[in-house]
């Protein structure tokens, strides 16, 4: 029977000793993945989240009304609603970001260019799509075009693309005994 007690006494020893010897186990210090890139943390910007992971960095953001900003030539076919060719025009459209003060969304753009002195106003996107604003007063579906007559809508579609980027631009333009398709590409300047 001693030795019984013996045995059991030197095995929970030992199971005792064995605990006491291990140490608690350690995380291994973090890996640094050299997470260097800045990123957009603004949800509003349209390149929100571009380069993460990595160091949150709002003076990278890029926001909608800075996609379209600067000088674009625009190719302007027009036709008639039946898509009966009428002419081929060339214009420098200017794309000027709204009033910071005014436009805290960063997404109202004004074109010019078309007409003298006449500017469309657009509201962007942030994935690169602009509508003309149609809740300009004493138009009915648009804004004032060239004449105090001619009402225009339509949208401005931004082309990703490796070579530069394009708009893409389909407007619609009312006047008083007929109406024009405006269709083609934008190229940036």
């Amino acid at each position: 029977m001693k030795k019984v007690q013996y045995f059991i006494l030197i095995t929970a020893l030992l199971c005792i000793g064995g605990f006491a010897a291990c140490e608690k186990y350690k995380d291994p210090p973090p890996v640094d993945l050299g997470l260097t890139r800045k990123y957009c943390n603004d949800p509003i910007a349209a390149n929100y989240n571009d380069s993460f992971p990595g160091i949150p960095d709002n003076a990278v953001c890029i926001y909608p009304n800075e996609l379209f900003a600067g000088s674009w030539l625009f190719r302007d076919s027009v036709y008639l609603p039946d898509m009966t060719f009428l002419r081929t025009r060339d214009y420098i459209l200017t794309f000027t970001p709204g009033n910071p003060a005014l436009d805290t969304l960063k997404n109202k753009v004004n074109v010019s260019g078309f007409c003298n002195g006449n500017t469309l106003a657009l509201t962007t996107t942030r994935f690169g799509l602009a509508m003309t604003d149609t809740l300009v007063e004493y138009t009915e579906g648009g804004q004032l075009f060239c004449n105090p007559t001619d009402t225009i809508s339509g949208m401005f579609r931004l082309i990703f693309e490796e070579t530069g980027n394009r708009i893409q631009i389909q407007m619609s333009e009312q006047v008083p005994d007929s109406s024009y398709i405006h269709t083609g590409y934008a190229i940036k300047q």
